[in-house]
C-alpha cells in the first residue's frame, strides 16, 4: 500500500515506519513548510493591517504600508525558522536526554511532514481573520510623539470586543491543530530518533506545553499571534 498523506494524518505510526526505510529527502517537507510560510506571510500582512490603520492619518500613511510588509516578512520567516527549523532542533536536543539516535536531518524531514495540521490550521485562522477584521474598530493615531496617546490608542484597539473574540476563537482553533500536530510528532520522533513511545511523548510534550502556555496567555491577555497558527 502506498504511503499517503492520509496515512500521515490518521495513521502516523504506519507512515513513519515506512518512511524511515527510505533515504532522507527534504523536498516534500520543504514544500509543506513553504506553503505554511506563504500562508503565514498573508496572515502577517492581514493582521499588521490592523496596526497600519492606526497610521492612516496624513503623513503617517506610509508607516502603515511599512508595517504590513514587516508583518508579511515576519509571518513567512516565523513559520520557516520557528515552526520548522527551531522546532526540529529543539526536538533533537530534548530527545538526546532519552538517548535518542538518528541524524538531525531525519528529524528535520519528519518534523516537516508533521506540520501539515499546522498548515491547515493556519488556513482556518486566516479565513477567520478575513471574517473578523473588517468589523474591528481601529482608532486613528494622530501623533506618535506622545507615549501616553499611543498607549491609550493601543488599549482601545486591544479592548475592541470583535478583536478579543477573534483572538480567543482563533487561539482555541490553533490549539486543536497543535494537538493534532503533537500526536504526529510523537511518531515522527519515535522513528527519527529511535525512541520508545514514552520517551517520544516526553520529547514532544516539553516544547509543545511551553507553546500551549503561551497560547493560553494570549486568550486572556488579548495579544495577537501574527503569522501562522
Amino acid at each position: 500500500m502506498n504511503n499517503t498523506f492520509l496515512d500521515l494524518l490518521i495513521r502516523p505510526g504506519s507512515f513513519f515506519s515506512k518512511k524511515i526505510l527510505e533515504p532522507v529527502n527534504l523536498r516534500i517537507p520543504a514544500l509543506i513548510v513553504l506553503v505554511g510560510a506563504v500562508i503565514g506571510a498573508i496572515q502577517g500582512y492581514v493582521m499588521s493591517g490592523l496596526y497600519a490603520r492606526l497610521f492612516s492619518q496624513g503623513d503617517m500613511a506610509s508607516m502603515g504600508l511599512f508595517l504590513k510588509i514587516i508583518g508579511a516578512v515576519s509571518g513567512f520567516l516565523a513559520f520557516l525558522i520557528i515552526w520548522w527549523l527551531a522546532l526540529s532542533v529543539v526536538l533533537y536536543l530534548v530527545s538526546m536526554f532519552f538517548s535518542g539516535s538518528g541524524p538531525l536531518k531525519r528529524t528535520i524531514e519528519f518534523a516537516g511532514y508533521a506540520l501539515i495540521p499546522v498548515v491547515i490550521g493556519s488556513l482556518v485562522t486566516l479565513a477567520l481573520a478575513f471574517y473578523y477584521i473588517p468589523d474591528i474598530s481601529v482608532p486613528a493615531l494622530r501623533s506618535i510623539q506622545d507615549p501616553a496617546v499611543i498607549q491609550e490608542v493601543m488599549a482601545q484597539l486591544m479592548n475592541d470586543p470583535v478583536l478579543m473574540e477573534f483572538t480567543q476563537v482563533s487561539t482555541l482553533i490553533s490549539l486543536i491543530f497543535l494537538i493534532w500536530t503533537a500526536n504526529i510528532l510523537v511518531f515522527a520522533m519515535k522513528y527519527a530518533r529511535e525512541l520508545n513511545v514514552k520517551h517520544a511523548v516526553l520529547t514532544v510534550a516539553i516544547p509543545v506545553l511551553v507553546y500551549v502556555i503561551y497560547m493560553v496567555y494570549t486568550i486572556f491577555s488579548g495579544n495577537l499571534i501574527p503569522g501562522g497558527v
